[in-house]
């Protein structure tokens, strides 16, 4: 009972806890829902917002590209060359001999060059662009026919070599399995068409996520951390709010290793030697090539920082304004109301600071409670009240 008389009194003769009480509305929502209420139908508005989310989106692309652009790494073509060599062959007229029986041996290797300040070439072994090759001879049902060599951490070799026996045609199925620096994967249908990419790194991901939750404006207005999914995110990750800490997590599922590059050829043992060349894009970072400065981005992300501080000490003092205009408007429709719901939201913050009710049936039952200060300063602004109703 104190504590509702003591709210009273102080909601008419301190403006500041006005202020105070108004913040304290069951308001959430006092955003773009409150300004649309302002504006009404104002075409220009929605014009406006169209417009600052296109702005955004093509902001966003840009500097992605700017960065690609100012540490992209050189790209360089990988030159694999398989080849094979015959021997002792019926076809080459040597008689077959248990001792040196008829064979074939097949060669997998690959150069690529890149080329440093001084114009010199920069030769990297084959092994340095791959996490694994695996050869299939034949149909590859029998064991002895299916080689696989896996990357390890002392394994640089620049070609591969197998050599069987056999006067036969033998097709032959290679799968290589490039090594990405910094890891790729390849993104799953539903995940590419959120973020239109097909093979990009963690990262590259992530921050596609997150262009697409700016465009979309599904970060809640109070708690930035939190996303509301929308229909396209609620059936990609499973669940209505997320924040951006699991996102890394929940890309797991939708994260696959790139596929093999697949490379046939035949060993046609009625010929001495045959060979086949192929061409593979790899991405060589440049020792030698200089870093662009940073100093200047650094400047301007610390700008940008700062802007983004006062677009944020804006939105907040705008949203103050608008819920301060909605409980006026209230309390000039509905004085009494109006009061009532500034008492009994403060009462409830009262209750969530206290941690226990601000009246009970207890207090109801003692005379004591009433004999105070505040129920006769109370006393006093009612009585007042009556005798003269324009005072306030």
């Amino acid at each position: 009972m104190m504590a509702i008389v003591k709210t009273t009194i102080d909601v008419f003769t301190n403006t500041a806890n006005v202020q105070s009480a108004i913040y304290s509305i069951r308001c959430q929502d006092c955003g773009s829902t409150m300004l649309e209420e302002l504006v009404g139908n104002d075409s220009a508005y929605h014009k406006l917002l169209e417009l600052e989310r296109d702005l955004d989106h093509k902001i966003t692309r840009k500097q992605t590209q700017i960065a690609d652009a100012a540490f992209k790494v050189n790209k360089r073509t990988l030159k694999v060359y398989v080849s094979h060599f015959s021997e002792n062959q019926p076809t080459f007229g040597v008689p077959v001999e248990p001792s040196n029986p008829p064979c074939w041996t097949l060669r997998i290797d690959a150069r690529v060059e890149s080329y440093g300040r001084q114009g010199r070439s920069v030769a990297k072994p084959f092994s340095h662009f791959i996490k694994s090759l695996v050869v299939q001879l034949g149909d590859g049902q029998e064991t002895d026919q299916l080689v696989e060599w896996i990357k390890g951490p002392l394994t640089e070799t620049d070609g591969f070599e197998i050599r069987r026996v056999g006067s036969e045609d033998v097709p032959v199925r290679i799968l290589l399995r490039l090594d990405y620096q910094p890891e790729r994967f390849r993104v799953s249908a539903a995940l590419s068409e959120v973020v239109d990419l097909e093979l990009a790194t963690r990262p590259q991901i992530v921050l596609a996520i997150w262009q697409y939750i700016k465009l979309h404006k599904l970060q809640e207005s109070d708690e930035k951390k939190v996303v509301n999914n929308d229909a396209t995110l609620q059936r990609l990750f499973g669940c209505d709010k997320m924040t951006f800490t699991e996102i890394p997590a929940r890309l797991d599922p939708h994260l696959m290793p790139p596929e093999p590059i697949e490379l046939e050829y035949l060993v046609g043992v009625g010929r001495m030697e045959g060979s086949a060349i192929w061409d593979i894009d790899v991405e060589i970072d440049d020792p030698s090539k200089p870093r662009p400065m940073s100093a200047n981005l650094v400047a301007q992300q610390r700008e940008i920082a700062l802007l983004d501080q006062k677009i944020s000490e804006v939105t907040t003092a705008l949203k103050a304004s608008v819920a301060h205009e909605r409980v006026l408007r209230q309390f000039s429709e509905q004085p009494v109301q109006c009061i009532r719901s500034l008492m009994e939201a403060q009462c409830a913050d009262q209750e969530a600071v206290l941690g226990e009710p601000a009246i009970t049936v207890d207090d109801l039952a003692h005379a004591s409670n009433f004999d105070t200060e505040e129920i006769e300063r109370a006393v006093s602004l009612f009585t007042s009240y009556t005798n003269d109703p324009f005072r306030f």
